[in-house]
C-alpha cells in the first residue's frame, strides 16, 4: 500500500508489477501518443506507478487514517480483472470501458 507524496489525499494498493504489465503499459502509451493523446508525466513509461486507488481526495488530516485502514487488510488481495477503462480525471467520467473475456 502506498500514498502519493503530492498531498492530494490518495492511498493505494499496488499490483504485482511484472514485465508483461510494464510492456502492456508501454504499448498503450505508444499507441495513445501516436494518436495525439496528451499524457501526464505520471503515465510515461518511466514515471508510471501501477496502482489501484483505494482513497482519493481524502482531507490531508485524514489520509493517514485511510492508510491505516489499508494496512489492516490481509494482503495480497486476489481477484480477476473483468474490464479495463479510460477515466477522465479530475472530471471522474468513464470515457471508454473494455470488457475482458476468457
Amino acid at each position: 500500500m502506498g500514498l502519493f507524496p503530492e498531498g492530494n489525499g490518495v492511498a493505494f494498493i499496488q499490483p504485482l508489477v511484472t514485465a508483461a504489465l510494464l510492456t502492456l503499459q508501454r504499448e498503450a502509451h505508444a499507441i495513445a501518443s501516436r494518436h495525439g493523446v496528451p499524457a501526464s508525466p505520471y503515465f510515461a513509461p518511466d514515471g508510471w506507478v501501477p496502482h489501484c486507488t483505494m482513497a482519493w481526495k481524502v482531507a490531508r488530516e485524514r489520509v493517514l487514517e485511510a492508510a491505516g485502514f489499508l494496512l489492516g487488510r490481509t494482503l495480497p488481495l486476489r481477484g480477476t480483472v473483468a474490464a479495463i477503462g479510460v477515466i477522465d480525471t479530475p472530471a471522474e467520467v468513464e470515457l471508454r470501458r473494455f470488457e475482458l473475456r476468457g
